[in-house]
This record gives structure tokens, C-alpha cells and sequence, in this order.
């Protein structure tokens, strides 16, 4: 089977026809033409130069890129059953020839099409999530066949398997929320398709605080020994410096309630914004307190400060409203405080008291 066709030439028209003025898209129709009408290494340099002469083409380079088209194609017919034989590689050879080419051509073409085909193998082969030891002595041997440098197909393996991979990340860290279960198929996936990707700092960072946000979810507290005097069955989960704020105007009205699924975090930090922020007071607003140590317990907090010490019992806090690197704590009774603390652990914070506050409500 020969991979061309014969084709019709253009007619010229009656100003072509009065200067004796050919078509040059005919050229390329009469070479195509001579492919398709025997096989190809029957075909003479002559026969190409002869049709060069009658369309006065000095270069034929200058239908590099068509020319490269019909290499492209023939290659393309050769690599059907994945592999080149001796006789395909002797045929390939010899239309280099016939066409001119330059070997920088040649291997931009091969290795655009070797590409494109390793990389629909290893698509089928990465289609169950792993490349066992079967699967990859194919792998090499495709390399080999379609005389792909092994480092390509390294990169173009890396690239694959770096794509599925950053497909589950983004699947996993969706919900801000990374399980147990959910770290576990993704090292099993990294591992079965032989690639370790390299997460950025940003990346590497989400990650692992999304883990610690599950825990603190659904995972047992950290116990802390604070150093004070704890109640009977008492237990303290979180200690932290933080400095408290207040202020004298009304906060009852303020949107609070249980965290859901994720922490609403605004742009830019709460008290130190000049503008209006989501509660609807500005940081003009809020008077600094105190500064000093915030302890959370299973059940009070205690703000233990330079002017002394403060505790909220957690069944007077009715809910909470988190933001870049404070959490705003409403009390049933009295004044509602601001707590700042860095924003590394301001979310902790108000994680663990949102699960606190839950459990305390059972």
C-alpha cells in the first residue's frame, strides 16, 4: 500500500496559457504524483531534477516545508505497527534524497511524530494509574523503536506522569482538607507511575497544613502542658502568643456561627486594614487590650496577659468569625474580643476552637 495518492494538476488560465507560465502548485502535484506511481525505491534523483527543470524550480528547498509534509507522511505510514524495519529505514533514506532535505529537518520530523506517538502509549499505559514491569519493557522498546533519544522519552514521561499527578493534588486539595486516606493514594500513585513531583514551597506548604486541618477535624487534639493549674479533666490543645483587642461598639450583629467545610479567610489582614472589612467595623475601632499567651482547652479560654488574666468559658462563646490573622470570639455576655495571633496559627486556632465548641454542644 502507498500512502499517496495521485492527484489532478490546476488548469492555468488563459494569461498562464498565453506567457507559457506554469502553475508552482503543480510541482508539488507532479511530485506527489511520482511518489504514488511506483515504489519508492524505484524512483531516480533524475526524475525529481527533470520535474525541477520543467517548473524552472533552481531550489527545491524552497518548498522545505510541504517537502518535509510528505516526509512526515510517508514516516507516519512506516510507524503504524509502532516500529521502523530495515527496509522502511532504506526507503526513508532514499525520499530524504529525492527531496532534498537537510538532516535538521529530517530529525525535527521524526522526533515530532516519534513524540507524539510515545506519548499515546504511555497515555494507554498510565490509563490504570500504574506502569508495572510489563509495561515499561514496552515502553523501552517503543523508544527503541522508533530510535527516540531515551532522555526525551524520560522528559515525555516525567511530563505525563507529572500532569496526572498535579490533577489528583488539585482533586485532593480542593476542600482544603487532605485525609489520611486521601495522602495515601497519592504516594501510591506517585509511586506506580515512577514520579516524584517536585512541589513548590507555596505548594509543599498548602499540603502540609491541609493535613493538620483535617486532623484538627477529625483527628485526636495535640495535648499541650501548659504550665498552670488545670480543672479536673482539663485538658489544654492549643497555646500561642496573641494579643487582645476590643471594642465599644455593638458586635451582635455580626455574621458568626460554626465553620463549614473551610475557613472564610478575607483579603489582607483584619485589625491592621484602614478600610472596611467583613464586620463591618473599621481598625480604628478596636482598642489593644493586652498582650500576652493564649491557651485553649477543652473547656475555657485563658488569655494569660501583661495586666493580668482572662477566661471565656467555651459554653459562653456562641461562635466565631475567622480572618487572616485574628479571630473575632463572640460571648454570650460581656464585650466580644478580637484575638490576633500569626497567621500560621490563627486558623489553627479557630479550627480547633470551631471542633470545641461542637463537642462541647453534644
Amino acid at each position: 500500500m502507498n500512502v499517496f495518492r495521485k492527484k489532478p494538476l490546476q488548469d492555468r488560465d488563459i494569461w498562464q496559457k498565453l506567457w507559457g507560465k506554469r502553475i508552482s502548485e503543480n510541482f508539488l502535484i507532479e511530485l506527489n504524483n511520482l511518489l504514488a506511481d511506483k515504489p519508492l525505491l524505484q524512483i531516480r534523483l533524475e526524475e525529481v531534477n527533470r520535474l525541477c527543470r520543467r517548473y524552472k524550480v533552481s531550489n527545491i528547498s524552497q518548498f522545505s516545508r510541504r517537502l518535509a509534509g510528505f516526509y512526515h507522511s510517508y514516516l507516519q505510514y512506516c510507524l503504524e505497527d509502532r516500529k521502523l524495519s530495515n527496509d522502511e529505514i532504506q526507503e526513508l533514506s532514499h525520499l530524504k534524497g529525492l527531496l532534498g532535505l537537510s538532516d535538521r529537518t529530517v530529525k525535527e520530523v521524526h522526533q515530532s511524530l516519534a513524540t507524539a506517538i510515545y506519548g499515546q502509549e504511555l497515555e494507554k499505559t498510565m490509563n490504570d494509574r500504574k506502569i508495572d514491569h510489563k509495561e515499561q519493557s514496552f515502553l523501552e522498546e517503543l523508544c527503541r523503536n522508533l530510535y527516540l533519544p531515551e532522555e526525551l522519552a524520560q522528559r515525555i514521561q516525567e511530563e505525563k506522569a507529572g500532569k496526572k499527578l498535579t490533577r489528583k493534588l488539585l482533586e485532593i486539595m480542593g476542600d482544603k482538607r487532605i485525609t489520611p486516606e486521601e495522602e495515601r493514594d497519592f504516594n501510591l500513585l506517585s509511586e506506580n507511575l515512577g514520579f516524584k513531583p517536585g512541589l513548590d514551597e507555596r505548594t509543599e506548604a498548602n499540603f502540609e497544613r491541609y493535613k493538620m486541618y483535617w486532623q484538627v477535624e477529625n483527628g485526636e487534639l495535640p495535648r499541650i502542658e501548659p504550665g498552670i493549674h488545670l480543672q479536673v479533666d482539663e485538658r489544654c490543645h492549643f497555646q500561642a502568643e496573641a494579643n487582645w483587642y476590643e471594642t465599644e461598639k455593638s458586635t451582635a450583629n455580626l455574621e458568626t456561627g460554626e465553620l463549614q467545610g473551610r475557613i472564610r479567610v478575607p483579603r489582607g489582614a483584619f485589625w491592621r486594614s484602614d478600610n472596611e472589612n467583613l464586620s463591618g467595623l473599621s481598625a480604628s475601632d478596636w482598642k489593644a487590650i493586652d498582650s500576652g499567651t493564649m491557651l485553649l482547652t477543652n473547656q475555657r479560654l485563658i488569655y494569660m496577659g501583661k495586666m493580668g488574666r482572662m477566661v471565656i468559658l467555651l459554653e459562653n462563646i456562641s461562635g466565631l468569625i475567622p480572618y487572616n490573622d485574628a479571630v473575632l470570639i463572640q460571648r454570650r455576655k460581656g464585650k466580644s474580643p478580637l484575638v490576633e495571633l500569626s497567621e500560621e496559627e490563627s486558623d489553627i486556632f479557630a479550627l480547633m476552637l470551631n471542633r470545641l465548641l461542637s463537642e462541647e454542644k453534644e
